[in-house]
């Protein structure tokens, strides 16, 4: 994270038309190519990633179901919904960091100043002194060790005790299979 100061007072715009489609913004989705954009796209694909991690979809649709022209045309003109186990708190994250004018999108202030994030430590969490819950083995080898492999719910075994104590207290949202 860089500084409040530093990410406010960023002003570069790019012009180039890129980007996974069911995370570019308004701004890039619309296509024309002739409007600039700055750091308020990378608030929107936080609020695209975001939701994905809490929800187990793609808020404008995802590219194994449909084509990018929709999930563009979603990105422009769908309004999301927001199912009902979400906290207000987290809806209003979500809604500043997915509104279509970036001039209104939440930035690195309106976001640590969330009533969802009020227990957050930023100078901690800036500072890295902040330790995450569960930190995976490492060897020197690169292996997939960490990875775990599940469909739609928490692995029973071939998991160390550290996962199954992380794991335990987490919910998911029920994800449709049909």
């Amino acid at each position: 994270l860089r500084s409040a100061s530093s990410a406010e007072e960023d002003t570069e715009e790019l012009k180039e038309l890129c980007g996974t489609a069911m995370y570019v913004s308004p701004e890039i989705a619309g296509g024309s190519g002739r409007c600039s954009y700055g750091f308020p796209v990378d608030w929107w694909g936080l609020g695209c990633v975001l939701m994905e991690m809490i929800t187990g979809e793609a808020p404008f649709g995802d590219s194994d179901n449909m084509n990018k022209f929709e999930i563009f045309n979603n990105i422009n003109h769908k309004t999301v919904s927001f199912p009902m186990f979400m906290t207000a708190s987290l809806k209003d994250v979500l809604k500043g960091l997915l509104d279509k004018d970036p001039k209104k999108r939440l930035s690195y202030r309106g976001v640590q100043n969330s009533a969802w994030l009020q227990d957050v430590v930023w100078d901690d969490l800036q500072s890295k002194r902040i330790t995450p819950p569960w930190i995976p083995a490492a060897s020197s080898a690169p292996n997939v060790e960490n990875f775990v492999k599940w469909k739609f719910s928490l692995p029973t075994s071939s998991v160390g005790p550290d996962v199954e104590q992380y794991c335990s207290n987490l919910t998911f949202p029920k994800i449709n299979t049909a």
